[in-house]
């Protein structure tokens, strides 16, 4: 419910000391829910989707301006693209 800053960092809760992405663009809807697009690693993000499907304790999450702290991490939720990317980029 807040909007994310260009270039805050997302983690997984497995690995809270690595960055695994980076906020590029972020929006807060109507609603007030933040969308924001992010470069991230494929691996962290199948990671992640992964443990929503499977029901494991790690997170990715959004790391706070100041530190990494787990009281200050705010859940994500990947969406698919709407658009599709090219295969060989």
């Amino acid at each position: 419910d807040e909007l994310a800053n260009p270039g805050q960092e997302l983690i997984l809760t497995s690995d809270p000391e690595q960055a695994c992405g980076t906020v590029i663009e972020s929006v807060l809807s109507s609603e007030n829910k933040c969308f924001f697009l992010a470069s991230m690693q494929i691996s962290a993000a199948e990671h992640a989707t992964s443990s929503v499907t499977s029901n494991t304790s790690t997170v990715l999450c959004l790391a706070s301006q100041n530190n990494h702290k787990k009281s200050d991490l705010c859940s994500v939720q990947l969406l698919p693209l709407p658009y599709e990317l090219l295969a060989d980029i």
